[in-house]
């Protein structure tokens, strides 16, 4: 995975997803309102830095999707439910003095 700011690769003996993004400026509502359930927009909107918070769960998603091969097909919004990520390991960093968070899910 790639962005701006940085490039991710993971090896493992198991399958993984995984994804870096750049931590946006501003805060997109109309992505936030497409892609995020409305417990996830609440702790974005009143998280510390809401870019960073949205940032994580978006790397999360992405990273899960890669990991399952579906890609962005599914309901983004409830991608991260129990029933999904039941049996998964979430590891997410931050890293704001460089600019971008990724996620890894095994």
């Amino acid at each position: 995975s790639h962005c701006k700011k940085g490039v991710l690769c993971v090896i493992d003996e198991k399958p993984v997803g995984c994804d870096i993004e750049q931590i946006p400026e501003k805060l997109n509502m109309s992505v936030c309102r497409k892609c995020f359930n409305e417990d996830e927009i609440d702790k974005i909107l009143n998280a510390d830095n809401p870019c960073v918070e949205f940032t994580k769960f978006w790397t999360k998603k992405e990273a899960l999707l890669k990991l399952s091969g579906i890609g962005i097909t599914v309901d983004l919004k409830n991608i991260l439910n129990k029933e999904n990520t039941f049996d998964k390991s979430i590891q997410t960093i931050v890293c704001e003095e460089k600019g971008y968070v990724y996620s890894v899910i095994t």
